[in-house]
């Protein structure tokens, strides 16, 4: 890599040892950074989870037999991401780790953007009312499942 001036290489030096250490913090500390608004901490959630949760989008999908172009992946996974971000991060800040960990979570709330999703194209749903209230605590608890049509 060329670098202009001894200032660039300074900084350049100094983002590598940062991103360095980033894979060493936690993913709650993270989330709380990324919460009040450290873009390179919400760049290194997206980092370690953008494929989990691309995987576990298609497998719930995979279980409604809804085939799905990448495409319409990729725009699943933008509104996974808006849903944590939107209101100034207030979903990613509700995020408890008394309550489960943050991978869980993260999962939850994939599967729930593929529910929605799912919904809207008009695939039938079951409510389970023993989910955990926990997690979409606006819609009192009720998670909804998408079922396979028969």
């Amino acid at each position: 890599m060329i670098m202009l001036n001894k200032k660039a290489a300074a900084q350049a030096e100094s983002a590598d040892v940062r991103n360095d250490l980033l894979h060493e913090v936690a993913d709650t500390a993270l989330a709380r950074a990324a919460a009040r608004g450290d873009r390179l901490a919400w760049r290194e959630l997206m980092h370690r989870y953008d494929a989990p949760m691309r995987y576990h989008m298609r497998s719930v999908l995979r279980k409604a037999d809804h085939d799905i172009t990448e495409e319409d992946l990729h725009d699943l996974m933008g509104t996974f991401y808006l849903r944590l971000v939107r209101n100034r991060y207030k979903r990613l800040r509700q995020f408890d780790p008394k309550r489960t960990s943050f991978r869980r979570w993260l999962r939850m709330i994939a599967r729930q953007t593929v529910i929605n999703f799912l919904s809207k194209a008009g695939r039938s749903v079951t409510v389970d009312l023993d989910a955990n209230p926990d997690i979409e605590p606006g819609r009192g608890g009720l998670w909804i499942f998408a079922e396979r049509e028969a």
